[in-house]
């Protein structure tokens, strides 16, 4: 019932449907609002009683989320720039080289020559050995107290699980099963200002064109209710 409130005064929503295959990704990229990310296995195997345990029990996706602040990105790109962390921007690089800025817009040197042939999904030793090599962010507070935050998170899916990314929130996806998925999207008003600014800052120079469209018109919507208070 919240979620439904929060639908209804939202400034965009949209839902998207997806078939996920084996050892196939969605490369890094920022939508414009929050999502509740649904996944279901499709059984290649007989639906008994083995077929069930085992669709309960593996994998469908892996999900490797960014939190939105540009020490995040620099620390993605020194280890992608780094020897460690050449073999797994091998696997990035082959990501429409010739069409867009490579990996995550301009902000990573090329620094040799890739072949798109050699594009493939992370695995989650890939994204662990990502999520090490970034770190955390600590936040000072009153009294002496501090939170550290992970700028980057792995996540395994299974079926029936729902992710949820929040809006500015760069994230890329590696599915491990057959799967159908279904993604809600949808932005809160408290969120707005947060996205906006993620979007402004973040999304152009991290992400450049082959950044997510923009699903719900948030962008437009938000252009609209900026101009009724001027």
């Amino acid at each position: 019932m919240e979620l439904s409130s929060d639908l209804e005064v939202s400034l965009g929503r949209g839902l998207q449907y997806f078939l996920g295959k084996p050892y196939t990704f969605t490369p890094s990229h920022m939508d414009f609002t929050g999502s509740l990310n649904g996944c279901v296995i499709v059984l290649d195997e007989a639906m008994d009683q083995a077929g069930f345990e085992l669709m309960l029990r593996e994998v469908c996706a892996l999900w490797m989320v960014f939190y939105p602040s540009q020490l995040t990105y620099s620390r993605l790109n020194d280890f992608l720039d780094s020897t460690e962390g050449q073999a797994i921007k091998k696997k990035m690089g082959g990501q429409s080289w010739k069409e867009y800025p490579p990996v995550i817009g301009g902000g990573i040197a090329v620094g040799g020559t890739y072949d798109a042939g050699d594009t493939q999904a992370l695995n989650k030793d890939d994204m662990e050995a990502i999520k090490e090599a970034c770190g955390s962010i600590r936040f000072e507070g009153h009294g002496g107290s501090a939170l550290d935050i992970a700028l980057v998170n792995v996540y395994e899916q299974r079926h029936g699980e729902v992710v949820f990314v929040p809006p500015a929130y760069g994230h890329y996806v590696s599915n491990s099963r057959w799967c159908l998925k279904a993604a809600l999207h949808f932005m809160r008003p408290v969120w707005s200002l947060r996205a906006a600014m993620a979007l402004h800052v973040l999304g152009p120079s991290i992400f450049g064109a082959r950044n997510a469209e923009d699903y719900t018109d948030f962008a437009v919507k938000l252009a609209q209710e900026v101009m009724k208070m001027t």
